[in-house]
């Protein structure tokens, strides 16, 4: 393992600022089926220490960071970051951009209105209690909702509109808006627009509530494996039919409200091995070449590529954050052993001033004391904002992953 590379004064400037930039990307983190104990956290405090403990982990890493041109497309001579970026690997909630180009297009093809009134009711059909961290209740009072007691609404019958739908999903990470999402435009129609939008190692999008659902029946680990061991397609169509069965015979009953009670959070064991193979899984490198062409207007139609800015650009109204950078896009997730990362920006400081940034970042089957240590700190984040600004990071990067052997 080669040593971190020294930095300049001006690198060392740029490094202190970056670390009051944790907040820009991801506060609405699903941690969905997390078990919670206490351990002792351990991992890496900045972004080199955490360069220097990545290349042993490299088969399960995905990164691809690069400069965008006007086109989308990578300027040449900028370099590429390309690192396991045609594998599938699990998306955690990064699957909900999908989702959110396929409302845009539905918006801008008259399917459906963004002002549309839903009742919160309605909404809150999609919600399976205890399984998204804590998010829905965090987009109720986003919205100004009470809560009630389970984390729903204390009056249901109150509408939100499907824009603000869009906003739980991607800026609160709430799953309920999500799975509504899907289910009001259409399984096939998502599909659709995830072919269009070139994701071509991509899984159907399905619920995420029909995924856990089927989860909460696997058991204990050698009952998840025996369902795995099915295939994906077999999972998928399992996990659709106990979601359409919840919806015609729980959904809005006293049943929804006491899922929880009736099903306990699955061990450790099947949580990890759930997220790793059950889950909606993509590549890295098709992500990273959709969110470029987003972030500088080469995907869709106009319109549809500000309803997909305007809401990924969430963290720029952050504070602080209008002062570094001139856009900044973003979706993140968490699965246990899994975190997630899409993100495009435009610095205003930094070796890349001035130039669109994608930098798309996805860890899978990570030890439970680093995951956790991630949870806490978020230091992949500091990592991801490096590669954005910092060019002698990069490259060093993109060094230390070419050149390490697997474990």
């Amino acid at each position: 393992m080669s040593a971190a590379l020294p930095l300049s004064p001006e690198a060392l400037r740029r490094r202190r600022s970056l670390r009051s930039l944790v907040v820009i990307l991801i506060l609405g983190v699903v941690g969905t089926l997390i078990l919670v104990f206490r351990a002792k956290l351990r991992g890496p405090s900045d972004p080199d220490a955490f360069l220097e403990a990545l290349p042993p982990l490299r088969d399960d890493v995905a990164l691809v960071a690069f400069t965008v041109g006007p086109e989308g497309k990578p300027v040449p001579g900028e370099g590429v970051v390309r690192h396991n970026a045609d594998q599938m690997f699990p998306l955690a909630a990064v699957s909900r951009i999908p989702v959110l180009l396929a409302y845009a297009r539905a918006v801008d093809e008259g399917r459906v209105t963004a002002d549309e009134a839903v009742t919160v009711s309605e909404w809150e059909r999609h919600y399976l209690p205890g399984t998204d961290g804590g998010a829905h209740g965090k987009a109720l009072r986003a919205f100004d909702l009470k809560l009630a007691q389970g984390g729903f609404a204390l009056e249901p019958r109150k509408t939100v509109t499907l824009d603000q739908l869009a906003t739980a999903m991607i800026t609160h990470g709430d799953h309920a808006a999500g799975d509504y999402l899907i289910g009001r435009l259409g399984e096939g129609f998502v599909d659709a627009v995830v072919r269009d939008a070139g994701l071509q190692h991509h899984d159907p999008v399905l619920p995420n509530a029909a995924l856990f659902l089927l989860a909460s029946t696997a058991g204990d680990e050698a009952g998840a494996r025996a369902l795995l061991a099915k295939g994906r397609p077999a999972v998928a169509q399992a996990a659709r039919t106990a979601w359409q069965a919840f919806l015609r015979d729980e959904a809005g009953t006293p049943a929804q409200r006491t899922w929880l009670d009736k099903h306990p959070t699955p061990e450790a064991g099947v949580q990890s091995l759930w997220s790793d193979q059950a889950m909606t899984q993509g590549a890295a490198g098709e992500y990273a070449d959709l969110l470029a062409r987003v972030a500088v207007g080469a995907w869709g139609t106009p319109k549809q590529g500000e309803i997909v800015r305007r809401h990924l650009g969430w963290p720029l109204a952050l504070e602080g954050n209008a002062e570094l950078f001139t856009a900044l896009g973003s979706k993140g997730g968490t699965l246990v052993s899994i975190m997630t990362e899409a993100m495009y920006a435009v610095p205003k400081q930094g070796d890349f001033q001035g130039k669109t940034r994608v930098v798309v970042f996805f860890q899978r089957r990570m030890p439970s004391l680093r995951w956790f240590a991630l949870v806490r700190s978020f230091i992949h984040q500091h990592f991801m904002l490096k590669l954005a600004v910092d060019r002698a990071f990069f490259e060093a990067t993109d060094t230390q992953l070419r050149s390490a052997p697997s474990p």
